[in-house]
């Protein structure tokens, strides 16, 4: 029986798959590495939230803390006040010491510093009685700016997770014994008459599998063996959805890799790089990194 799953995919804190996030934000911004090693090591702190987990925190937080603003003062629940206290909410959040938090102040440390002393300032004036003189469209404008630096750092985020877990899903399954081969931005992996499709969604970060060729529960023992050589490699995967199709060509995932241009196409091929284990973390870090700029990696 063959099956397709989904997966929400989490790098380990602490772990050079973190490490090689960070990282490829930073390479992007071309960042000092003076100044990389300081996001590096707060971060290493920290407990990793995933696309799933940052977007669910975030909504979370906000609606805990307008709640307790707001309970017992009726006087706060009109429009224009509520903006105000979804501003401070907001303003909160973004200093909090986790992945978004970080990233947020590292990005825009003096502009969050200003709104959120504005926000105080307007807190301050709603205290007084005195939210009369307060400009609401002033107001509206930074909360849709502290939305567009969320979204922004979270999609810079959701990005570089993707790409570490695309590379690390290639050295994965090189390193159980598959044939890989990068097929645009999915990967097929071979092995025998059984081969494993993959692909990381832009949007949401979950990795999703499409395994064709096994035959009974072979699958999910397979699934299994996937799920711990990826664990070893500094990224948990949570399953979020899976069915099975008994398809031996493969489910959706598959076909749609495997029509057009993409089959034709000569894929590169991936080699195994050494697990999170010391002193390999660097060189897993160095071969993740490698993946990423579209290097071949090598053990």
């Amino acid at each position: 029986m063959s099956e397709e799953t989904s997966y929400s995919p989490r790098v380990e804190s602490n772990s050079a798959a973190a490490d090689a996030v960070v990282d490829s934000v930073l390479i992007a911004r071309r960042v000092a590495e003076a100044e990389a090693a300081r996001v590096r090591a707060e971060l290493r702190a920290q407990r990793w939230q995933n696309a799933k987990e940052r977007t669910e925190a975030w909504q979370r937080e906000l609606s805990i803390r307008m709640h307790s603003t707001t309970s017992g003062q009726p006087h706060l629940s009109g429009q224009g006040n509520r903006d105000i206290l979804s501003v401070q909410a907001m303003c909160f959040v973004l200093a909090e010491k986790n992945v978004l938090g970080t990233f947020a102040r590292f990005e825009h440390g003096a502009e969050l510093d200003r709104l959120a002393q504005q926000s105080r300032a307007w807190g301050e004036s709603l205290r007084n009685a005195d939210g009369n003189s307060i400009d609401l469209r002033q107001v509206r404008a930074v909360k849709s700016r502290l939305q567009a630096i969320r979204d922004e750092v979270h999609s810079q985020l959701v990005t570089a997770e993707g790409q570490v877990t695309r590379s690390l899903a290639a050295q994965s399954f090189a390193g159980l014994g598959y044939h890989v081969e990068h097929r645009g931005e999915g990967l097929r992996a071979i092995s025998g008459r059984t081969c494993v499709w993959a692909k990381v969604d832009r949007q949401t970060g979950e990795l999703h599998l499409d395994m064709s060729g096994f035959s009974g529960l072979e699958c999910h023992g397979e699934l299994k063996r996937i799920e711990r050589e990826m664990a070893n490699r500094g990224l948990s995967l949570q399953r979020t959805s899976g069915s099975a199709h008994g398809r031996p060509e493969g489910g959706v995932l598959a076909r749609s890799m495997g029509n057009g241009a993409g089959t034709s196409a000569k894929g590169s091929t991936v080699s195994a790089a050494p697990v999170k284990q010391s002193p390999a973390a660097n060189r897993l870090k160095t071969g993740l990194l490698a993946g990423l700029t579209g290097k071949k990696e090598r053990a």
